[in-house]
């Protein structure tokens, strides 16, 4: 019986878990600059987000944070829609209310009649 195999992480090319299955491969120069490698790469794919996956998104984050290419990570990911995993710090849950945070915040303004003239 043959073992199933697993696609390699986006960002080094590591065997990487079904999570991480689902990320894109991200293009763009920045990634061979970047904090995060094989020995860390399951922590940027975490089951969930309480536990001790929360103890692995710290971790990743802490390595995020540090990170020189932090910003066009984020921006990658941004604009691949990356649905899952830790991409320029920020957790998918994160990015999202982040994406739409500010449009949620316009949508309630226009409710309201206090958008800005």
């Amino acid at each position: 019986m043959q073992r199933p195999t697993t696609p390699t992480h986006p960002i080094r090319g590591r065997h990487a878990g079904a999570a991480a299955a689902l990320a894109l491969t991200l293009p763009g120069d920045w990634v061979r600059h970047a904090a995060c490698g094989p020995d860390t790469a399951e922590l940027f794919f975490p089951i969930g987000d309480t536990g001790p996956a929360a103890a692995d998104i710290q971790r990743a984050q802490a390595i995020c944070a540090a990170c020189p290419v932090r910003q066009q990570c984020l921006d990658d990911a941004d604009a691949t829609g990356q649905g899952h995993g830790i991409w320029g710090g920020l957790t998918d849950t994160e990015r999202r209310h982040r994406r739409y945070g500010t449009h949620q915040s316009a949508s309630t303004e226009r409710l309201h009649g206090t958008e800005a003239a």
